[in-house]
């Protein structure tokens, strides 16, 4: 015993990971992590409602209380820089290029809006726009969802509208504080009678959402003129939110997670479903890991190294209540009922 204590002890010393890890410039710090392990957690003032990471910046949507703003250079301690003003209830809020873009509901005039305040001073935030926006995301319930996509100068961002229609929308945001609707597109997403769109992802010109109904790719080469050139459609109605890596897309419909063959987007086809019940609302992949998320406060671990056979570890990591997970390729993000937690995956 006391040698191993002595071996692990020189091999921390000299930073050395059974993980492996490090490349390029971080050859000469290589992490000591633990797979699958909630390294890092802050108990945020209001309920978190959503998460996003964006370098070494992250940032929870908390409700009334805003967006709280954390510094996550060291995973394992995140610091709270601040809890930032967006005018009204933060259901859910992405971050990009010290940009935090809100989906706020404002309490005053109970209509949405898209906020996009810049954080680049945060002692300093500022309101850059203020998007009105006569539709909603889908409901309060399902803000967790892939809703925004950031794509150079464009955002992608998904909105509903009365009547049952809903909309995959396109903004120039070359300048941040005049936001240009380029482009729309009114997409197929009713089932049941009710018409959901839950996420967005855009690889190569083209926009792959998930509906209430299925999978829907649009080629988006001309922003101004989005233009639907596949589907796939279910037989039933399932929330679809999306994750790509590669070739692959990966769908989270509630009850199982399946994948597809994207290299084609005008002949997209199935590679296989895995279905467990109420496991996978949102799904989030990691070099060959999949992690579903359910609806008892359990983050599925799932081995797609395979994708035409993907396989339940029957590893899960448990949180409280959680509304939404995150990744930035290493690390796992999670936005629960007690605030932000981090899980280092040892990839």
């Amino acid at each position: 015993m006391m040698k191993y204590i002595t071996m692990l002890t020189i091999a921390l010393a000299l930073s050395i990971t059974a993980c492996g890890g490090g490349g390029g410039s971080d050859d000469a710090v290589v992490r000591v992590c633990a797979s699958n392990t909630i390294i890092g957690t802050y108990n945020t003032n209001g309920v978190a409602q959503d998460i996003s990471v964006d370098g070494n910046l992250a940032v929870v949507a908390e409700g009334n209380i805003g967006v709280a703003v954390f510094d996550v250079t060291n995973r394992n301690s995140p610091i709270l820089l601040a809890d930032v003003d967006a005018n009204g209830e933060v259901l859910s809020a992405r971050l990009h290029n010290n940009n935090i873009y809100a989906y706020v509901l404002n309490n005053l005039d109970s209509k949405t809006y898209l906020v996009i305040v810049d954080i680049s001073n945060i002692l300093s935030p500022i309101i850059k726009a203020s998007i009105p926006l006569s539709i909603q995301i889908e409901s309060v319930n399902t803000i967790k969802t892939q809703w925004i996509e950031f794509d150079n100068n464009y955002i992608h961002v998904l909105t509903y509208e009365p009547a049952n229609v809903v909309k995959y929308n396109i903004y120039d945001i070359t300048d941040t504080s005049n936001p240009i609707s380029t482009g729309s597109l009114t997409v197929n997403g009713l089932c049941g009678g009710v018409a959901k769109l839950y996420s967005v992802k855009v690889k190569n010109d083209v926009a792959y959402i998930g509906s209430y109904k299925g999978l829907h790719m649009v080629n988006v080469s001309d922003r101004s003129n989005p233009v639907l050139i596949s589907e796939v459609l279910f037989a039933g109605c399932y929330e679809n939110n999306i994750d790509i890596s590669g070739d692959i897309l990966y769908a989270a419909g509630g009850s199982y997670l399946k994948s597809y063959n994207i290299a084609d987007p005008n002949s997209v086809y199935s590679l296989d479903d895995l279905s467990e019940s109420n496991k996978f609302r949102v799904v989030s992949e990691i070099k060959g890991t999949a992690y579903g998320l359910g609806d008892n406060g359990e983050i599925s671990i799932i081995d797609v190294s395979n994708p035409s056979a993907i396989r339940d570890t029957n590893d899960d990591i448990f949180v409280y209540e959680s509304k939404m997970i995150i990744d930035d390729e290493i690390y796992l993000y999670v936005a629960d009922s007690a605030g932000l937690k981090i899980v280092d995956t040892c990839k």
